[in-house]
Parts: C-alpha cells; sequence; structure tokens
C-alpha cells in the first residue's frame, strides 16, 4: 500500500558567500514522518494561490516546522527587542499555507513557531519573551541541547487521546509562547509554571499544536512518536 504524503514546511536563511536565499530542513522532520510510516514531502514556495491549493490538495497531511518568531505586527504589537522575526518570504508563505490546509481540511501538526502561527493565524497573540515579560516562569530556552522539562496534558483533548499519557517530558527551546488563545482553540497542555505548550481545534478535526520539538525525541520516545503517527493515519 502507498504510503501517504506529508507535507512539510521549511525555512529560509542568507547565504552570505552567494547573496541568495537558502531553502533549507532539519533532517529530523524527514525522519521522524518516515518512522511514523509516512512519506515526507517538502513544500517550496509556490506563487500563486491556486497552484498552493493544488499542491496541498496531492497531500495527506502537513507538519509546520520551528523557525523564528512570526512578526509582531501579524497580531497587532510593536516588536520587543528580543524578538527576531522569521524570513520575511517564510512568513508570507506560511500563513498562505496554513490557510490553504486548514480550507482543505488537512490534518496538521504544527511544531513550536508553529504552534505559535495557528494561534495567530486565528486570532491570537503572544508572549514575546518569557523570561522578561513573565519573569517568575521556568526556562524555556537554551543554547546547545534542548531543555527537557515535563509537560501536562489537558484530560479530555485530542493531544491526551493522542498520546495516552497526562504528563510527559519534553524537548524544548523558546522564548515566546501562546498567550491569548485564538478563535476555535483550545489549550491542550500546560508546563507546571502556566505557560500554555499545547493547543489544539475545538472541532473534531486533527489540528495539533505543540511548542516542543517531537521530532527530536521520535526516534527513541514512542510518545513523540504517536504525533506523527496520528498525523500520518488521519
Amino acid at each position: 500500500m502507498a504510503r501517504r504524503l506529508i507535507g512539510i514546511t521549511g525555512g529560509y536563511r542568507r547565504r552570505k558567500t552567494q547573496q541568495a536565499d537558502e531553502f533549507y530542513l532539519l533532517a529530523d522532520y524527514f525522519d521522524s514522518v518516515e518512522l511514523a510510516g509516512g512519506a515526507p514531502v517538502l513544500i517550496p514556495q509556490v506563487g500563486g494561490d491556486e497552484a498552493l491549493r493544488d499542491l496541498l490538495g496531492r497531500l495527506d497531511g502537513l507538519v509546520i516546522t520551528g523557525g523564528p518568531d512570526t512578526p509582531p505586527a501579524r497580531y497587532g504589537q510593536q516588536p520587543h527587542p528580543m524578538t527576531k522575526p522569521v524570513h520575511r518570504r517564510r512568513d508570507e508563505f506560511d500563513f498562505r499555507c496554513l490557510g490553504t490546509a486548514l480550507d482543505l481540511g488537512l490534518p496538521i501538526l504544527a511544531i513550536c513557531y508553529g504552534a505559535q502561527l495557528l494561534n495567530i493565524f486565528l486570532g491570537g497573540t503572544l508572549i514575546q519573551d518569557i523570561p522578561s515579560q513573565r519573569p517568575s516562569a521556568d526556562r524555556h530556552v537554551q543554547e546547545g541541547p534542548r531543555l527537557l522539562h515535563s509537560v501536562r496534558i489537558e484530560p479530555g483533548t485530542k493531544l491526551a487521546q493522542c498520546l495516552g499519557v497526562t504528563e510527559v517530558e519534553v524537548a524544548s527551546s523558546h522564548h515566546q509562547a501562546v498567550d491569548r488563545i485564538g478563535r476555535g482553540l483550545r489549550v491542550s497542555a500546560r508546563s507546571r509554571d502556566g505557560i500554555i505548550e499545547g493547543i489544539e481545534t475545538e472541532d473534531d478535526r486533527l489540528i495539533l499544536g505543540v511548542q516542543w520539538h517531537p521530532e527530536e525525541l521520535a526516534a527513541k520516545h514512542p510518545d513523540h512518536l504517536k504525533l506523527f503517527q496520528a498525523v500520518v493515519g488521519s
């Protein structure tokens, strides 16, 4: 039986040697989708809405990967000094991509920046910098290996059903987080300090946003692989 096609978004960065934009993706995302039984498909930037709809219409699911910060103008705020906006091309394309995927009813797993993007797209806002704006919060970002901490899963959510546990250790690295929740969303997970770590749609669609990085643990930890298996199997 043919494997289900799961689209994965990528990022842009500037190549100093050639003064050109480079499109890239960390291999953990590909590996996790393949390990979950899907066929990973990198989604390149396409120009028109019709072309994007045609491309996504051939897919069976979508993974929106991690990245820098969504420009605060998207949710009506001035940038915090610690905010580092994502590449302009990615910001524009990811918004179009997410909107088209939602319209098509694709299963979606939105990771870190992707979860924040989902919240903003549906009218929510972000804490732009946890250390300065929520100084009593635990540490959520560090250089080098991801910070591991515990996340409590909200009972009765799709995330709880997917993982089958009430608490999970996650690989985390983020200085921003969901603040005001977007339309039609609910909180599905929090860290012990109250920071939102998971969101999902209130309807029956499989649309999950997690603030942590399950792709980094999926190869060795079944709980995190289950997130990719959910998107592949929906």
